[in-house]
């Protein structure tokens, strides 16, 4: 064990055992954007390393992102943190490089973050899922199980009547449900290597490069799928439709590819509308916009 090594082990090692007493040394600082889990900043030598503590499901969410970003490592991915150390005994916790750059939730994309992004996906997609070295679960939430989930939610939301939108939904899920779109989300596909959430709050703009953090959901995938999720993300609506077209365009020239990218975000797009159902008595704004995206991806 080198003394980096043993110094980034000690860094974790006091973060487990008192974050509060170790944010009194300087070299430590708490970041914000951790949502489910506490992010530090430690100086290790002559660099700064970035620390996740896991709060929430958290011995999954850890050996998913400590699997991913090994993997992503060993395939010269340089756009991802580099991992340092899994700690699962006393954790879990990982240690990994700190990249620089602000993130990009909630911006407009310009046309080269766009075509950076399509770089990200190119990279993941070149990862192949049948080497047993590369061994790494499905995403948290496939195609298939969001599928099933939207299924759920739909039959408990339709049965409360209040919405001035449930007759346009219902004739809408009857004609999306029984139509081609069923048909493609089923179709086979090679898995690729996904981020199971991938959203522009998770891409870090430096003014120059995109990187890409955070992978407690990643696995193998469904490329179509991935590529649906992030452009039907509610994180996604800042930046306009032309621009994820050049996403799709780059990523999927042939027609037949986009067919199957348009009928995982209608499937997104009813994913996040029955997310939002439930809570449209206090914003009704958020639903309705959410709403209204979807009927332009139905009809898009």
């Amino acid at each position: 064990m080198t003394a980096d090594e043993a110094h980034v082990r000690s860094v974790v090692g006091n973060l487990l055992a008192d974050y509060e007493m170790t944010l009194a040394v300087g070299d430590i600082r708490r970041l914000t954007g951790g949502r489910n889990n506490n992010l530090y900043a430690c100086q290790v030598g002559p660099r700064e390393i970035c620390v996740k503590l896991y709060l929430r499901d958290s011995t999954r969410r850890a050996k998913h992102e400590w699997a991913a970003l090994t993997i992503l490592s060993c395939f010269g991915f340089d756009a991802a943190p580099e991992p340092l150390y899994y700690e699962s005994t006393h954790g879990p916790a990982v240690a990994m490089s700190l990249l620089p750059g602000d993130s990009l939730g909630g911006s407009s994309l310009s046309n080269d973050q766009i075509r950076q992004i399509a770089d990200i996906f190119r990279g993941f997609h070149s990862i192949e899922a049948t080497k047993p070295a590369h061994r790494l679960p499905a995403v948290r939430l496939t195609v298939e199980g969001m599928l099933r989930e939207v299924q759920e939610r739909w039959y408990a939301c339709m049965a409360d009547g209040s919405s001035p939108l449930r007759k346009e939904l219902l004739t809408r899920w009857r004609g999306w449900i029984t139509g081609p779109d069923i048909a493609l989300l089923g179709h086979p596909s090679t898995p690729v290597f996904g981020q199971g959430d991938p959203n522009t709050t998770n891409y870090l703009w430096d003014g120059t490069c995109v990187r890409v953090v955070d992978f407690e959901y990643a696995g193998w995938s469904n490329p179509y799928y991935e590529l649906a999720l992030l452009v039907e993300h509610v994180q996604s609506r800042a930046t306009t439709d032309d621009r994820w077209l050049l996403l799709e365009e780059i990523l999927c020239p042939a027609r037949e590819d986009r067919d199957r990218v348009h009928a995982a975000r209608a499937l997104v797009a009813w994913y996040w509308t029955m997310e939002f159902w439930p809570h449209r008595q206090a914003d009704n704004e958020r639903f309705a916009r959410q709403a209204e995206r979807l009927l332009q991806v139905l009809l898009g």
